[in-house]
């Protein structure tokens, strides 16, 4: 089952979501794994944005490419507030499964960081 953690870094102000998966239990072995994300306004619409859990690949490109062995993926292009949805397909020289079960969610907002510069002029 495909599962997301969304890590923040409160010290780098950095975001990123980390995706995790398991091996497929049918057919030859895994040679690389495709990420595909959608994003939107709210979770529903960044899922509305890609094929149905089950179905063939889209056309076109995945959003990313992750070799075997490795079953995780961190995506560091996304931004506070963004509603992300990701599904997985295998591939090997046999050809790509299907899509994977969709998951993701919202990523949080750090607040903002202390003010600088603050100065007085009595008179």
């Amino acid at each position: 089952m495909l599962a997301i953690v969304v890590a923040t870094s409160a010290l780098a102000q950095t975001h990123s979501n980390v995706l995790t998966w398991g091996l497929p239990t049918t057919g030859d072995p895994p040679t690389g794994y495709h990420v595909w994300r959608g994003t939107g306004t709210t979770f529903a619409a960044a899922c509305a944005t890609l094929p149905a859990p089950g179905a063939a690949v889209p056309a076109g490109t995945a959003y990313a490419t992750v070799a075997a062995p490795s079953l995780t993926y961190t995506d560091t292009a996304v931004v506070a507030g963004q509603n992300s949805c990701y599904e997985v397909s295998a591939f090997n020289t046999g050809g790509e499964s299907v899509l994977s079960n969709n998951t993701g969610g919202t990523t949080p907002s750090f607040p903002p960081g202390v003010p600088t510069s603050l100065s007085v002029v009595s008179k």
